[in-house]
């Protein structure tokens, strides 16, 4: 069995339980590293009974002694894994975007066109959450559907009259029979006519959205309510034992004789400029750990190397920063620790016409001999 996060089965157990969450937090954060570990352990979250026995001599057999000993099967469920008595799991995905029809989602008719006829046909296409709920129907099934990026969509709107339907109380019972409480709504089966279909207690949904980002349809109270909220918060650590900080309690020279205190003094301006986001638009707004990870994973061998992988991660963090504050010149200075007395952000009056305006002056150039130094200001 995979060691699995503690997040992972957190998440696992309030899918066991709730049936929907979403889970929320700021762009980076490993919300959807987080979202591939809970789908392997949906489909794979079961222990072996026992021990894989040692190879045996049979005299009589091809392979008088097997090269590998037969591995333990795994058939007892983590105690965190959703339907644990089912042994047919598959995972769904889907992505929300402004181009997301309920077709997509529900069931919908697409056009088709076929060489042998002569006009367009059409046929009926099933979307994600019927796929995943006709599989959890079936006998000793459970399905797993992830939504990313869940508030780029029209969301209220894919989901439909399958909104009420998605609440643990309104689904189908245990062995997918009705009951009085059960809610319905209509989908298009293969003959193009509606007819109705309720939801099984076997299918679980995890969603993920930014709440930063602007949605294209509001995610009303009605909707929110429906979910169990899961909050992905930046992770310092994480960063820091991934890339070989040299570590929170460790003193910064003035010049950097390690990759790992590069490593440190970027952790270091980052968490600055989150605590500054944070106050100046709010936690949701701030930049996940993942800024650090999208170039390796690896602590960097060489200082030189930790001083490249700095100027890039300082590039992103600060585009972040102005799209955060974007036309708040004060918020952008207040964040990058803009000072008169500062070689790299300086805030300035000038005059434009009859008034006066405040620009943020930037370095001109950021490179391997002033981005520790910059990083090591900005952190303080």
């Amino acid at each position: 069995m995979t060691n699995y996060s503690q997040e992972c089965l957190q998440i696992l157990e309030l899918l066991k339980d709730r049936k929907n969450v979403l889970m929320m937090g700021p762009p980076a954060s490993g919300k959807t590293r987080l979202m591939s570990e809970v789908a392997d352990a949906f489909q794979n979250g079961f222990i072996a009974q026992s021990t894989p026995k040692s190879p045996q001599h049979i005299p009589d057999a091809t392979i008088p002694i097997p090269a590998q000993a037969p591995s333990g099967a795994g058939t007892t469920p983590i105690p965190q894994l959703p339907s644990p008595d089912r042994t047919q799991r598959r995972v769904f995905k889907i992505v929300f975007n402004a181009n997301s029809k309920p077709r997509d989602f529900l069931s919908g008719l697409v056009p088709e066109v076929r060489p042998d006829a002569a006009s367009t046909t059409f046929r009926v296409a099933e979307g994600k959450l019927i796929q995943a709920n006709k599989f959890a129907l079936e006998p000793d099934s459970a399905a797993l559907l992830i939504i990313d990026e869940l508030n780029r969509g029209p969301a209220v709107q894919l989901f439909g009259d399958a909104l009420v339907a998605l609440e643990a109380d309104k689904r189908l019972d245990e062995n997918n029979q009705p009951l009085p409480t059960t809610w319905t709504f209509d989908v298009l089966n293969q003959h193009g006519v509606t007819e109705p279909m309720a939801l099984s207690t076997h299918v679980y949904v995890l969603a993920a959205m930014n709440q930063a980002d602007v949605s294209v349809e509001p995610l009303d109270v009605a909707f929110i309510r429906r979910w169990e909220p899961f909050r992905v918060k930046p992770n310092s650590e994480i960063a820091r034992q991934l890339l070989g900080a040299a570590g929170e309690d460790a003193s910064l020279p003035e010049i950097p004789t390690t990759p790992g205190e590069v490593v440190e003094a970027a952790i270091r301006a980052w968490i600055r400029v989150n605590n500054h986001i944070e106050t100046g638009r709010g936690e949701e707004f701030q930049l996940g750990h993942g800024v650090f990870l999208t170039r390796n994973t690896a602590p960097p061998p060489t200082l030189e190397q930790a001083l490249d992988f700095a100027i890039a991660w300082w590039n992103a963090i600060v585009a972040h920063v102005d799209e955060v504050f974007f036309g708040d010149v004060f918020g952008m200075a207040a964040t990058l620790r803009a000072d008169p007395d500062s070689a790299f952000y300086r805030l300035e009056s000038v005059a434009f016409g009859q008034d006066q305006r405040q620009v943020l002056r930037r370095p001109v150039i950021i490179d391997r001999s002033n981005i520790y130094s910059l990083l090591r200001w900005i952190a303080g």
